[in-house]
């Protein structure tokens, strides 16, 4: 027998059948892992590494459904969730896919339209997309979401250890840790030295224990990993796993489950099923929540009640909405302007990319993670958008210079296994582009541009996102707008479009996000923040008589195919400065002259006639480049409740009271807007809903903006 995602039992012990040789190898020293994976005879995954079957051939799908779904009660629960609520699954080796499928179908029959599910599964050596997908074509039952499965996994797979991937699926997330179970599922707790944000996500619910069988992959069984699922569950989780085996039992028991053996699936004699007790570990309450023990902002109420504010109608403030009404709140985006992307977001073309690095360094981590979630979203928006709004094109990255073309070398060795990213010839990138080339580098075939303004009509055109433009907000302080409840009172000034009349303006919300980069130091709980304008001139040049591009072609700047610009013709962007002492909002011709000079040198035979126009920008950046995302701390509190960091800064410091309740901030996304806003609002998004971060615990705190104040209390030895 089997188990349900296909692992030979403990109980009947190897498969015996053979191979036809059409394995992969598995052992690299380059930093990528896959499966050890065959393929037998009747077309079967089968794993060298484990000697053990992925799942029954005939029968997987129907074990699955008795093992994981049934024993875990899940047709019951989903059914029984209200709207909004969210449910967590987690699940130790992902394999195939196949349990995920089963439980995804289940949902989407059973659960209410509006919750939320959330499935985190750990997979040391995951299949690539062509054995995955070679896998799930054995159910066809299961077409349908194995392509929308196999749409995703493409755009994230990387076959790096130690990897994160977040996947949006309808109202489904897929959060797939490639790592070891246990040092995968620690990522989940806090770091080092901790934030003192304690996160309150609600824990699992429900865990699928499918890893190949005890005697043949004992780590995905052993007492460490089960005392970190013990951690990471909610009171009263369920647990079901095909094994019966006693030790397996045993370890569920002194992790605090109680355990039932019950009958298995088919011949199997029996399976293990069980329900995880907080209380009953040192006779305390040290894990999880219960659901009720959470208040839920989405409920209905007044006409404030569960209303959140986002300040800024630019990237950041347009994806933080976005976020958050897909979760069920109601969302008001508050912008100066006249009209939403008027300021740093709002040029004519933006080009959707980031600067990979094989150096496993905290940016060139959040880099990596929110290109393989962005690339998700501007697959549909492209689909959407009209040709003049945006294009899938790709994006050529030169290796303009001896160290870009080593890292280069190092990033493609790294991510040979991947399908968003390639290396490429010179002669190669020429062929790409449409025009001769002198360098070659990488090539990004999901990438391209957008149009930010129309992608940030297209993030907000939801019916629970009012859009209130014309409105500058100049206070921000806490307000009591309910029994036992604060929130926070918007003060301020509004013109009315119609009669230009500018007055008063105010409003409660229960909670609000900053979202308007460098007027973040305009509000009074955000004025301390560390963040520094910089200047960036976009030149618009005449395409007309010049080769047509096919694609973006980035080196230090970066020139995309042309688009028609009111009043200029057909045209190239070409950009940007970086100018941080210049704070000029006029054109500059020197820029325009630099910015050409800077893009035509990446090519064998362009001459670019001068710039018809342009345009200024001011980005928005922090000392160490990374965004700040996440909750406000309380500055003039912080170092009087965080004095004893330096004596416990290896302990798991979790203080609410280092924060400001219900207070938020995503700005300094640089010039990277249009790949780091998407993660950055789902990361708080995630938190506001008290759902699990798409990102490791360790980026969670890299992004949080009490990190400043941190090193400064390290620093001074407070």
């Amino acid at each position: 027998m089997t188990s349900a995602d296909g692992r030979a039992t403990d109980e009947q012990g190897i498969d015996a059948r053979k191979t036809d040789g059409q394995g992969t190898n598995s052992q690299r020293t380059d930093g990528t892992v896959t499966a050890a994976i065959d393929w037998d005879a009747a077309g079967l995954p089968y794993s060298s590494r484990f000697d053990d079957i992925y799942f029954n051939g005939q029968q997987g799908l129907e074990e699955s459904r008795y093992v994981f779904l049934q024993h875990n009660q899940l047709a019951e629960r989903f059914q029984s969730l209200g709207d909004q609520q969210g449910f967590t699954v987690g699940e130790t080796g992902f394999g195939t896919g196949l349990n995920f499928l089963a439980c995804w179908q289940l949902w989407r029959q059973l659960a209410p339209a509006s919750a939320r599910l959330t499935y985190l599964a750990v997979e040391q050596y995951p299949l690539n997309p062509a054995e995955l997908r070679r896998s799930l074509k054995l159910w066809p039952e299961l077409g349908a979401l194995s392509e929308k499965l196999l749409a995703a996994y493409t755009l994230s797979y990387t076959g790096r250890e130690s990897c994160f991937h977040a996947m949006d699926l309808e109202q489904v997330r897929l959060l797939l840790l490639i790592d070891d179970a246990h040092r995968g599922l620690q990522q989940l707790s806090a770091g080092e030295h901790g934030s003192g944000d304690p996160l309150d996500w609600q824990g699992v619910d429900a865990w699928f224990l499918d890893g190949f069988a005890p005697a043949k992959n004992p780590s995905l069984w052993h007492p460490r990993l089960i005392r970190t699922m013990a951690a990471l569950s909610r009171d009263q989780a369920t647990v079901a796993t095909f094994t019966a085996a006693g030790e397996v039992r045993r370890n569920l028991a002194s992790a605090g489950f109680t355990v039932n053996k019950t009958r298995g699936f088919g011949n199997k004699r029996h399976m293990l099923q069980g329900r995880f007790n907080a209380r009953e570990i040192n006779g305390t309450e040290t894990y999880r929540k219960s659901p009720a023990q959470r208040p839920d902002l989405r409920q209905p109420g007044t006409t404030t009640h569960g209303a959140i504010a986002v300040i800024g109608a630019g990237l950041a403030g347009c994806y933080m909405a976005r976020a958050l009404v897909k979760r069920g709140y109601s969302v008001t985006l508050i912008d100066r302007g006249e009209q939403i992307a008027g300021e740093a977001s709002g040029n004519a073309q933006g080009v959707v990319y980031a600067r990979l690095s094989p150096h496993r360094q905290t940016l060139t981590e959040y880099n990596l993670h929110a290109l393989l979630f962005a690339q998700q979203i501007y697959r549909a928006y492209w689909r959407d958008c009209s040709a003049s709004d945006g294009g899938s094109c790709g994006v050529l990255q030169l290796s303009y210079d001896s160290r870009t073309e080593r890292n280069h070398h190092l990033l493609a060795t790294q991510l040979k296994c991947a399908d968003f990213v390639r290396a490429v010839t010179a002669a190669e990138a020429s062929d790409i582009a449409g025009s001769p080339l002198r360098y070659g580098g990488l090539f990004f075939p999901y990438c391209g541009w957008v149009a930010p303004v129309q992608l940030c009509e297209w993030l907000v055109a939801d019916p629970a996102i009012q859009v209130l433009t014309h409105t500058q907000v100049s206070g921000l302080q806490p307000a009591t707008v309910a029994p036992h409840a604060t929130g926070w009172l918007l003060t301020g000034q509004r013109r009315d479009p119609a009669t230009e009349r500018i007055g008063d303006w105010s409003a409660r919300f229960d909670q609000v996000v900053i979202a308007n980069a460098n007027g973040a130091r305009q509000l009074q709980p955000t004025e301390w923040l560390p963040t520094k304008p910089i200047r960036g001139q976009i030149s618009y040049v005449s395409a007309e008589g010049q080769p047509g591009l096919s694609t973006v072609v980035c080196g230090e700047g970066y020139i995309t195919p042309g688009g028609d610009r009111e009043g200029l013709g057909h045209c190239y962007s070409v950009g940007a400065s970086f100018n941080l002492h210049d704070h000029s909002t006029a054109l500059n011709d020197g820029d325009h002259a630099a910015n050409i000079r800077g893009i035509e040198r990446y090519f064998n035979r362009l001459k670019l006639p001068p710039a018809q126009g342009g345009r200024v920008g001011f980005r928005c950046v922090s000392p160490d480049y990374l965004p700040l995302a996440g909750p406000v701390p309380d500055a003039a509190a912080f170092p009087s409740s965080y004095r004893d960091l330096k004596r416990e800064k290896r302990e798991i410091l979790e203080r609410r009271e280092y924060y400001l309740p219900g207070l938020y901030v995503t700005i300094a996304h640089g010039s990277r807007g249009l790949v780091y806003a998407p993660l950055a609002a789902e990361i708080i998004a995630s938190r506001i809903a008290g759902e699990l971060p798409p990102v490791s615990r360790t980026l969670v705190d890299a992004l949080n903006p009490a990190r400043f104040l941190i090193r400064r209390l390290l620093r001074s030895g407070r």
